[in-house]
């Protein structure tokens, strides 16, 4: 859930971040560390962001029930 809300964050973030002219964000550094466009790591942490989206709901899902399912989509919604 941790990684979900950071990097939905990063990601939300980036377009504002890049026109201001700030490049120490999560994506420029990850881009630079990976020797990547910022594009193609926005469109890898979109990747990571959804399988850990499906981990989410798997897990709640399996040790909590619907009901923690039903609390997280409600509140992953809101976020968005």
């Amino acid at each position: 859930m941790d990684f979900w809300i950071t990097a939905v964050n990063d990601i939300l973030s980036y377009h504002k971040e890049s026109v201001a002219g700030e490049t120490t964000n999560y994506i420029s550094n990850r881009a630079n560390v990976e020797a990547k466009a910022p594009l193609e790591v926005t469109s890898d942490i979109r990747k990571e962001v959804l399988r850990s989206r499906t981990s989410i709901y798997a897990t709640l899902s399996h040790a909590a029930g619907e009901k923690a399912v039903e609390i997280w989509r409600t509140w992953e919604y809101g976020y968005m």
